[in-house]
This record gives C-alpha cells, structure tokens and sequence, in this order.
C-alpha cells in the first residue's frame, strides 16, 4: 500500500422523529412532523498535523 490520501469525503443521512408531549392528553406528532437532513464533508490534509475542511447540510426535509 501507498501513502494515504490527502483528501477524504464523507456523507450522512439523518432523520429526527418527533416523539413526546408538550401537555397532558397530547403528543408531539400532533402539530410536527420529523425532519431529514443530508451532510456532506470534505477534508484535506496538508501536514499530518494541520487540515482544512468543508461541511455543509441540506436539512429541513419533512419526513
């Protein structure tokens, strides 16, 4: 094997589900819905010590 790579790339998919109750005799889902959220990251690195990276998130997608 080489040397490894200076750049890396990683992804996540996530989803939050509403769960609970605000009072007695209701539940959360009542009046919200679960939200899905895409992540995606970019590092690079140029020393083993010292890197850069770009994150960002595309997220508010009701489930």
């Amino acid at each position: 094997m080489g040397p490894p790579l200076p750049v890396e790339i990683g992804a996540a998919i996530a989803y939050a589900a509403p769960a609970g109750s605000a009072e007695q005799g209701s539940r959360a889902s009542d009046t919200s819905w679960g939200v899905a959220a895409i992540d995606a990251d970019v590092s690079y690195c140029f020393t083993p010590a010292i890197g850069a990276v770009v994150w960002g998130r595309f997220g508010g997608l009701p489930g």
